[in-house]
């Protein structure tokens, strides 16, 4: 198959394009750097944000949308907020356009469980409303956009946060943790929908090769307390935990991106992928940490 990922160079991306390359697949990884026309993965020169140009690419079957500004990079600003909407927007119309032209049969665009917003204890399937926030309806205008794509098979993809070397939510918490700083974050009660990052990869192929359509969440099926998932890594990495970061702190440090993203969470569950058949290999986060940890190591 020939495949076009957006995003590609991401952490996301790169497991991606990995496995589909040692299957046999020609990637095509979308680059604001210069075109290279040779190899696996070639690399394809793009501006979205500007006119929304992509340089020649003859014909793909996939097209994997991951494109946008990161979430987490900076403290949410009025300014900040745009850029993270116009990135995703941008790229997702951009992709639209050249869908016919390619050929595609299949378009399988990213969100996140943010869009269900801060709901409690309440577990969550692909039916949950969206939430009112701002990372709820962020959610929400990046999925309208994808929904206009003129495919056979359309899917919106909500990851939970990834674990794996190399990047992810580990990454993050590797540095506290070695110094004994997380043992939980403001009540430790709220819930991390979290993931594998071979099963995003698993389950993308999973949805591509059996030609899925709609909503699905990509998530564990065993969603974790803030408590817990820093414990687990913290047992992993052999190293007690002695402080707690309150709540305030976090607010105060990063304002709503840290609210939204740490201090609030989802109990998302990845129905429809349970109900379709797939199988995932990492479902209990010790077995996830242990074996990032070892690679890492």
């Amino acid at each position: 198959m020939k495949i076009i990922i957006s995003g590609g160079t991401g952490f996301i991306g790169k497991n991606l394009s990995k496995y589909f390359i040692t299957r046999g697949d020609e990637v095509t990884v979308l680059t604001r750097g210069e075109s290279i026309t040779q190899g696996n993965p070639k690399y394809a020169h793009w501006d979205p944000n500007k006119g929304g140009s992509i340089d020649r690419i003859d014909k793909a079957d996939i097209v994997i949308n991951l494109a946008g500004y990161s979430i987490a990079a900076k403290r949410w600003s009025s300014k900040v907020k745009r850029e993270l909407e116009e990135s995703r927007i941008n790229s997702t119309k951009t992709l639209i356009k050249y869908l016919p032209e390619w050929n595609a049969s299949t378009f399988i665009s990213a969100s996140a469980v943010g869009y269900y917003g801060f709901r409690d204890d309440e577990i969550i399937d692909e039916r949950g409303a969206p939430g009112e926030d701002f990372l709820s309806q962020l959610a929400v205008k990046w999925e309208e956009a994808a929904l206009q794509a003129n495919v056979e098979n359309i899917s919106i993809v909500r990851f939970g946060v990834v674990i794996g070397e190399n990047g992810g939510i580990l990454e993050r918490f590797l540095t506290p943790i070695k110094y004994g700083l997380s043992k939980k974050i403001g009540s430790g009660k709220q819930w991390i929908s979290w993931v594998d990052v071979e099963d995003v990869v698993g389950s993308i192929d999973f949805i591509m090769t059996n030609k899925k359509k709609g909503i699905y969440n990509i998530t564990s099926p065993n969603p974790e307390r803030n408590e817990d998932f820093l414990n687990v890594i913290a047992s992993a990495m052999q190293k007690k935990q002695y402080l707690s970061v309150p709540a305030f702190l976090i607010k105060a440090v990063l304002g709503e991106m840290g609210e939204a993203l740490i201090i609030n969470g989802q109990r998302a569950i990845p129905k429809r992928l349970q109900d379709e058949g797939y199988k995932f290999k990492y479902p209990e986060l010790g077995v996830s940490i242990e074996k990032a940890i070892k690679r890492i190591n």
